[in-house]
């Protein structure tokens, strides 16, 4: 009769003996992600140049859950006809330093590192961000009473504070023990002072829209770590985890290895999402560009025919020719313009009259030879021939009532001006 029913509490059905090796697989895909994450926002925030105190806070507790894991690992339930060493072994790897410290300290370090994260979204002085130093404050406060309740509330049978060995727990109504009930209102709290910043945040003051995603993001890692806190809550108290007795700390610690790795996950969600938008965007802009060019018609310049004569050899122009034109010598200047009936042809039959002029008549004045060049510009054909060389004479001739606007420029100096008294 009494074997009968001592029985069920060494082989739970919520937990059977055989399973705790998948149980520690599963808890250990959890803690891969969380800490994989993790190193994620510390490596993209140092290559960004961009790390802060919640970083470093953060760094703190992946240092802690990192150092933690193989201890789970290294713990086993109990079985009957176990050496001493073995089970002195297990008690020391079920202390209380090894176990319930480092995890508030995780959960501690995750929490104050969320709210770091929400006051660097905001500007020195802002309310905000004083509000986000006092839940510093406030997460602290919380970690110190749950170490004191979890301590002061039961008698421990030794220095190592088992907490299967734990007995005279204070309890409360049902038999729950109230270090469990101080464990759970501290947590939920921390996590829905969390969910509420952001919300009166979001909807009490108006923000820029980037910031407004950043606060979205915020309170949906809140939420999950909030989530996490009741799940343990409830699992943890259940009449299937404390039947299994001495056994139970195993589970009750993989549960809390699932809420601080849920916590970290929370905790990284705003960097990695942000990151993830980022990455979003850089593919969008990139895809966009070519979808419009697929769609844009190539721009054709309409075609323009140059009429201009490009003539850049020497060109003997008399006196009598230019004396219709303007000229500055030391500053006397006169201006006249061409006759708006010249056109191109009479420029180039008045061009190869002064040649014929030249070989065959004689001239009463000096000859210019300067260098003629023409140049096509804009819409309107402007002409400019110009001989390169710094001169003391310029001679300017510019039509603009014609349809085509003309513009020369010729300078000479003493080395290019060759004076003839008589005709050759």
């Amino acid at each position: 009769m009494d074997e009968s029913t001592l029985k069920p509490l060494t082989t739970s059905l919520f937990l059977p003996h055989k399973s705790y090796l998948g149980w520690k697989i599963v808890i250990t895909i959890f803690h891969l992600f969380a800490t994989t994450s993790t190193i994620y926002r510390l490596v993209h925030r140092y290559r960004i140049r961009r790390l802060w105190r919640d970083d470093y806070i953060l760094f703190v507790a992946l240092a802690l859950d990192i150092s933690h894991w193989p201890i789970y690992w290294a713990r086993s339930p109990s079985v009957e006809g176990s050496s001493k060493s073995f089970i002195k072994t297990q008690q020391i790897l079920n202390s209380y330093w090894l176990t319930i410290v480092p995890w508030f300290l995780i959960l501690a370090c995750t929490r104050i590192s969320l709210a770091l994260s929400f006051a660097r979204i905001f500007p020195p002085r802002h309310p905000a961000r004083r509000w986000s130093f006092t839940l510093v404050f406030f997460f602290i406060l919380n970690f110190t009473g749950t170490v004191l309740a979890t301590t002061l509330t039961c008698k421990a049978a030794s220095g190592l504070l088992v907490a299967s060995e734990m007995s005279e727990c204070i309890r409360v109504s049902n038999g729950v023990p109230l270090k469990n009930i101080i464990v759970f209102v501290a947590d939920a709290s921390s996590d829905l002072s969390l969910i509420l910043t952001p919300l009166y945040f979001f909807w009490g003051i108006k923000l820029p829209a980037q910031e407004r995603r950043l606060i979205l993001t915020f309170f949906c890692g809140s939420t999950l770590t909030l989530l996490s806190a009741v799940m343990y809550a409830v699992i943890a108290n259940s009449q299937s985890v404390a039947s299994l007795k001495k056994d139970w700390s195993l589970v009750n610690l993989g549960l809390g290895a699932i809420e601080t790795s849920m916590s970290f996950v929370g905790c990284n969600s705003v960097v990695i999402s942000t990151c993830f938008y980022q990455a979003l965007r850089r593919f969008r802009g990139q895809e966009r560009p070519e979808l419009e060019s697929t769609l844009e018609t190539p721009r054709v310049p309409p075609s323009r025919e140059c009429t201009c004569v490009i003539s850049e050899h020497l060109t003997a122009v008399s006196l009598t020719d230019i004396s219709g034109n303007s000229y500055n010598y030391g500053g006397d200047s006169h201006a006249d313009s061409r006759p708006e009936s010249q056109s191109d042809s009479a420029v180039t039959s008045q061009n190869s009259q002064s040649r014929q002029s030249f070989s065959g008549s004689e001239y009463s004045s000096s000859q210019y030879t300067t260098t003629q060049n023409s140049n096509s510009q804009d819409s309107n054909s402007q002409y400019s021939s110009s001989s390169s060389h710094s001169g003391s004479r310029s001679y300017h001739s510019q039509s603009t009532d014609a349809p085509s606007s003309f513009q020369r420029s010729f300078s000479t100096s003493g080395s290019h001006v060759s004076s003839n008294q008589s005709a050759p």
